[in-house]
């Protein structure tokens, strides 16, 4: 019986420790690349503003293709009007900014601006809709909610600024956020390293 108490333990223990382990080598590897990609992003926000505007626009005609190829699949009294248009729109969209993009230096630039729009528009709708969501949570008096009308404010004058001036708001951005996804990464590995020594120290 002791034995047979002594040999579960270890393995016990073995199976604890694999996936602590395992955690902190993930830690480890993602915050090491969000590092890198944050560094690259930082020092060149012109090549990553580049890649990020191809990348979306891609994003968006295989968003529009997926719709498509919903809208087909679905049942007639299943399809919806609304999705064929969206997906005809975004693909064409993609494909025709693509298209204009490579075979142009004004048509990237237009992909940036006409992108930095977009997101400019949407950022001002957040941070509008979240002066409502202010309203209500002060009207309940919920903690917090003078968080959610910071975070209005912040994006209501973030879209204000992409929408005077989309294209050097759009690369400003990118050194901005690879900034933050290197402090981020930074954070990660830290938290993963001291893990992993406490996992020695423990052993």
């Amino acid at each position: 019986m002791n034995q047979t108490y002594e040999t579960t333990v270890p393995v016990q223990e073995h199976a604890e420790e694999t996936p602590r382990k395992t955690g902190v080598a993930s830690g480890v590897l993602i915050g090491t690349l969000m590092i890198g990609f944050g560094l690259l992003a930082a020092f060149a926000p012109v090549a990553t503003g580049l890649s990020l505007a191809y990348v979306i626009t891609a994003g968006l005609g295989v968003y529009g293709a997926t719709q498509l190829v919903s809208f087909v699949r679905a049942g007639k009294e299943r399809r919806s009007g609304w999705a064929l248009a969206n997906g005809i729109l975004l693909t064409g969209f993609s494909l025709f900014t693509l298209w204009s993009a490579v075979q142009t230096t004004y048509g990237t630039v237009t992909m940036i601006s006409v992108l930095a729009t977009v997101v400019a528009f949407f950022t001002v709708l957040s941070g509008i809709g979240q002066f409502f969501t202010f309203a209500e949570l002060r009207e309940h008096g919920t903690e917090g909610a003078a968080w959610v009308l910071t975070s209005g404010i912040l994006n209501v004058i973030l879209g204000i600024v992409l929408l005077t001036n989309p294209l050097a708001s759009w690369f400003a951005l990118s050194a901005v956020w690879g900034i933050y996804l290197s402090v981020s990464g930074l954070a990660l590995l830290v938290e993963s390293i001291s893990g992993r020594r406490g996992v020695r120290g423990d052993a």
